[in-house]
């Protein structure tokens, strides 16, 4: 009895297909979540394949933890400064088939300077609210419910203004 079979030829390199945080994001951030369009062999995505450049210095990125073969999660220390913040990545990545990176899709895998994938994020500056002020009861409180009046006072200590009105 014939046994007939085929195979393919697995001659497509991986790309991002996304990360997130993208766009504008309020602080902290410490993380960022790559997604890859196919799976990646585990041991060829390390830190070394990866930057963060921040505002004013470039970032150290500590861990990439595995979601899943397509799924990772790049931790660093948490980031507060306003401003723009670029990942670069690859083109070393590979798949199991040992195809590195084709982020520019054009056939050609590992070109550093087209297959390497670029992201960026913006952190938005932040009002600087400190409460500069506070009345709270000073006796004991009775009922059931109990209940207190609570009086505070804030003060925007940075750059960005607040909205104005009622705050609730």
């Amino acid at each position: 009895e014939a046994y007939d079979t085929g195979f393919t030829i697995d001659r497509t390199g991986p790309t991002v297909s996304g990360v997130a945080p993208s766009g504008t994001v309020v602080p902290p951030v410490s993380s960022i979540d790559v997604t890859f369009d196919s799976s990646v062999a585990l041991w060829t995505f390390e830190t070394s394949d990866v930057a963060l450049q921040g505002p004013t210095a470039p970032i150290i990125i500590h861990t990439i933890t595995v979601l899943d073969d397509r799924n990772f999660r790049l931790s660093f220390d948490e980031q507060y400064a306003p401003g723009s913040y670029t990942l670069t990545l690859g083109p070393a990545v590979a798949d199991a088939a040992g195809n590195v990176m084709d982020q520019d899709r054009d056939g050609v895998q590992g070109e550093v300077g087209d297959d390497v994938f670029i992201g960026s994020f913006t952190i938005a500056q932040q009002p600087d609210l400190v409460v500069t002020g506070m009345t709270v009861p000073t006796g004991t409180i009775i009922g059931s419910p109990a209940q207190a009046q609570i009086a505070w006072t804030v003060e925007n200590r940075g750059l960005v203004p607040t909205s104005t009105g009622q705050w609730t």
